[in-house]
């Protein structure tokens, strides 16, 4: 992954955190932040690099219902 393109999509997020609440945020509070927006930022670059055909669908778990008794 570019690392610096990583940094400037963080920096553009923590951007609108900062113009919303930043006047409610301190420092150490604005670091938290940026650390977990820069986990979301990787995180959903890892997703849309996953390809996924039309056709592969969902996994889903059936749990069956069984009556006791």
């Amino acid at each position: 992954m570019n690392s610096g393109a990583i940094e400037r999509e963080v920096d553009q997020r923590l951007g609108v955190v900062k113009t919303l609440y930043g006047d409610r945020l301190d420092d150490q509070q604005l670091e938290e932040v940026r650390r977990a927006v820069e986990g979301f930022v990787v995180a959903s670059r890892e997703l849309r690099a996953v390809k996924l055909d039309n056709g592969i669908e969902p996994f889903s778990v059936v749990t069956p219902y069984r009556e006791d008794g």
